[in-house]
């Protein structure tokens, strides 16, 4: 119905290269997500270039008509539902996202800082 549908929230996931970053440097991600308010997301980002256990990846988010938001990297992020961690060893980054709420709904980028 489309009560439902204006509840659902729609996770579009971009790629994000910080200057600096090499051109053979990837990072993949699926296209989106849609989610209804109270439930859980994961998201993944697949890395070649680089390995994770030199450099972290981070999440951005761009919520509707707004800036660039920093959301977290490895062990560190901006709010208790949302946790970010890394298998190293298949270079893969995932957000996930507990208990989802309306102003969660954004464009998430997997990004990697250069150093």
């Amino acid at each position: 119905s489309l009560k439902n549908c204006i509840l659902c929230l729609l996770f579009t996931l971009r790629l994000l290269f910080f200057i600096g970053v090499q051109s053979d440097i990837v990072l993949s991600q699926k296209s989106s997500e849609v989610k209804k308010p109270g439930e859980s997301l994961c998201m993944t980002c697949q890395v070649s270039g680089f390995s994770l256990s030199s450099y972290s990846a981070h999440w951005i988010r761009q919520p509707p008509g707004k800036g660039l938001q920093w959301v977290g990297y490895y062990s560190k992020s901006i709010d208790s539902r949302f946790k970010v961690t890394e298998d190293s060893s298949n270079n893969l980054a995932h957000l996930d996202i507990s208990n989802v709420l309306t102003e969660d709904m954004g464009v998430y980028y997997c990004a990697r800082r250069h150093s």
